[in-house]
């Protein structure tokens, strides 16, 4: 589902409905670090930046400076710019609520015009997500003209980041919007690329402003560090490499902008400083507290999670206890499972393709949620908005998105552990997850019996956290905790299995083409030259054997084009059979299941599409349709457009066998392949995303040019023939 740019009416009031609902949030609790925020913008404020992260000094205070610089010079800009000066000049503001207070003073010192002015900073920190969400979801649709609604109306209206910065106080939205901002840089320097054909210094541009955002977003949360091995990965493949030669010019300006932003809002800091080096010190010892523990007092539901139970049985049943572990262990450990990704992301990169750079993206913030130390429980919301706009990109990842989702923001129940917030985290967690699952679409009934299973256990912990009073538990208060941290953990640690499972099927099935070499015809069975191939004589003319709806459903090729490509495509010896047609998508739905069993037992087809700007491009398949991890195909195979009424055909050319694949895992056919002279790989035509979305490409296996115009075009319909051998 796209959604017009142009057309700004439904984004505006949607804007309006959701920042007016976050304002009648402003009654409602809030935790310490409300007070954590408040203090923050009360340092900048009247303390000079060398002594920003000595709070401590001047007042008694648990709630000291822990972010990086960027982040301190954020709560400045709240505390000292021309409206917030007005309203205390002005007596709207209370002049306490950004004083320093030892915490003893700050019973009394919130007033409610307080909780007004900071709810209403991180409603404007919202402008940054809603920026970056609308970016993201211009960045994963084929046309610049449109926008997934899907994707950034479940990023906007999560229900998690609600909870989290609009009742409980954080600002995980705006950090999330500069993240997004930097994606979707890097997936519209691919596009870009796509659609020019060639590296464009448009697309560098993209690349250089992609690292810094993210720089910048390093020095507002540096937690996000965990992804740097990612970005390092892929931006060293992407931008630093020229048909595949390195450059080092390309290097020392890539780090030199990214070296730059990261270091800026240090800088400040360390020139006003005395003790410069005292002060560098101070801020790693606030930003990295690793004496705090490997969980956190509300174990996050990850695999350490799992440890700490596993650990606490032992102790009850064997008087014995499992090894602690350290920090270093647990980097070794998550900075493995990060190789994967950062191996993935550069693939990405090396075939400028968005499908892998999200998934990859997503499974290493999904790495970092369930191995990093002292994780905590909000950390999942950067999975979950990426595995967003992954499912909007490609739809065979929405049902992973539901599962994902339902046990993540359930995870985040007990920071909203008041009564009076209970409806509207159990309404709006409800709400959300039915429109997700509507989104999800068609299931089979293997998928349904899961989601049931899911949808079971969901129901069980929310009884047990919510329903069962604490007095019910006796002794073992704690335990409501402990179960919804284990049943997050194992529905999140299925959920990453699978994530890990389509990742690492995706990049086996693509590696293949990236590394085609030349081959020779004599690894076909069928030892033929490709300019022997179909020599004929006389060609009869088309016969199509009729269904009862074909008048309803017109074909997409005239009688005179189906001719051409009977006599310059389809192989001489079933020329003289009838054609049918198996498939159509505007009769026969999307679903990949209904393509497969439409073209069941056919060992011969032809492919007709035509896209939404009206141009028409196929290819003929000489083998059955079966999902396999390697391609398939003989010397007949081809592809083919139409160009002012005439058929041009691209047939094999010898220099490989890549010739047609079948990858039902992530719902795509896929034409060509192969590696030409400059070592750039591409497929020849692909049809994925359930049928609307197709790439084409210049592909060594078919030496074929774009069969359209647009590398990347969407499908207006499509349909495919089958050919009744043994009736003449």
């Amino acid at each position: 589902m796209t959604f017009a740019v142009s057309n700004k009416s439904l984004l505006i009031c949607t804007f309006l409905i959701a920042t007016s609902s976050k304002i009648l949030l402003f009654p409602s609790y809030y935790s310490t670090d409300f007070l954590v925020h408040r203090h923050w913008k009360a340092v900048t404020k009247h303390l000079p930046m060398s002594e920003w992260y000595f709070d401590d000094v001047y007042v008694s205070t648990k709630h000291t400076l822990d972010y990086p610089p960027g982040f301190a010079f954020l709560e400045s800009a709240f505390a000292n710019n021309y409206v917030t000066r007005t309203l205390l000049q002005r007596f709207i503001l209370d002049e306490t609520c950004l004083e320093l207070l030892n915490d003893n003073e700050l019973k009394d010192s919130i007033s409610n015009r307080c909780v007004a002015f900071m709810r209403s900073t991180v409603i404007v920190g919202d402008l940054v997500l809603w920026l970056g969400a609308g970016t993201m979801a211009v960045a994963v649709e084929s046309s610049e003209a449109s926008m997934s609604m899907p994707g950034f109306l479940f990023t906007v209206l999560n229900p998690g980041l609600i909870w989290l910065d609009h009742v409980h106080f954080q600002y995980n939205g705006l950090l999330l919007g500069v993240l997004f901002l930097s994606v979707a840089c890097l997936l519209q320097a691919n596009k870009l690329e796509l659609r020019c054909g060639k590296p464009t210094a448009a697309s560098d541009i993209y690349q250089l402003v992609g690292a810094a955002l993210f720089a910048i977003l390093l020095t507002l949360k540096h937690l996000y560090l965990t992804l740097a091995l990612w970005y390092f990965a892929y931006l060293l493949r992407r931008f630093c490499f020229v048909q595949n030669k390195f450059s080092i010019e390309r290097l020392l300006l890539l780090g030199v902008g990214t070296l730059h932003c990261l270091m800026t809002p240090f800088l400040p800091l360390l020139m006003t400083s005395p003790q410069p080096t005292l002060l560098v010190k101070q801020i790693a010892s606030r930003l990295f507290p690793f004496g705090r523990g490997l969980v956190h007092d509300y174990w996050a539901g990850n695999v350490w999670a799992v440890y700490k139970a596993i650990d606490k049985v032992f102790a009850k049943l064997f008087q014995a206890s499992l090894p602690d572990v350290s920090p270093f262990i647990v980097g070794m450990i998550m900075l493995l499972f990060l190789m994967i990704g950062a191996k993935a992301a550069w693939m990405a990169a090396a075939q400028r393709d968005n499908h892998l750079l999200l998934l990859s993206l997503a499974y290493s913030a999904m790495v970092s949620f369930l191995t990093a130390y002292h994780v905590h429980e909000k950390a999942i919301m950067t999975t979950l908005v990426l595995l967003t706009f992954l499912a909007a990109l490609d739809k065979q990842y929405t049902l992973l998105l539901w599962e994902s989702t339902a046990w993540g923001l359930l995870g985040l129940f007990p920071l909203l552990f008041e009564p009076r917030e209970f409806l509207l985290k159990l309404t709006s967690y409800m709400a959300y997850m039915a429109a997700l699952y509507a989104f999800v679409g068609r299931t089979s009934n293997t998928e349904k019996a899961w989601v049931g299973v899911s949808l079971v256990g969901v129901f069980a912990v929310i009884v047990m956290l919510e329903g069962l009073p604490i007095s019910f538990w006796g002794r073992m208060e704690f335990a409501p905790l402990a179960v919804t941290s284990l049943a997050c953990a194992a529905g999140l640690i299925q959920c990453f299995a699978r994530l890990t499972t389509n990742m690492l099927i995706y990049c086996s099935v693509h590696d293949v083409v990236a590394n085609a070499t030349a081959t020779s015809i004599k690894d076909f069975s069928i030892a033929v030259k490709p300019d022997e191939i179909d020599d004929v004589d006389y060609i009869p003319p088309v016969r199509v054997v009729k269904d009862n709806d074909d008048d309803q459903y017109a074909y997409l090729l005239s009688t005179k084009e189906m001719q051409q490509i009977a006599e310059l495509i389809i192989p001489k010896g079933i020329t003289y059979c009838p054609w049918r047609r198996l498939y159509r998508l505007s009769r026969d739905g999307d679903s990949f299941a209904a393509f497969m069993e439409c073209v069941k037992g056919q060992s011969r087809t032809l492919i007709v599409i035509r896209t939404t700007k009206g141009s028409l491009l196929g290819a003929f398949a000489d083998a059955e349709w079966q999902n396999a991890p390697q391609f398939v195909g003989g010397p007949s195979a081809c592809l083919y457009k139409m160009y002012d009424g005439t058929v041009i055909p691209y047939k094999w050319s010898g220099v490989n066998r890549f010739v047609q694949l079948c990858d039902a895992n992530n719902q795509r056919i896929a034409f060509g392949g192969g590696s030409d002279d400059l070592g750039q790989t591409a497929f020849g035509l692909v049809i994925e995303r359930h049928f609307q979305i197709g790439t084409t490409g210049h592909c060594v296996t078919f030496n074929n040019e774009p069969l359209c115009d647009e590398t990347i075009f969407a499908i207006e319909d499509l349909e495919v023939f089958g050919f009744l051998v043994g009736t003449f």
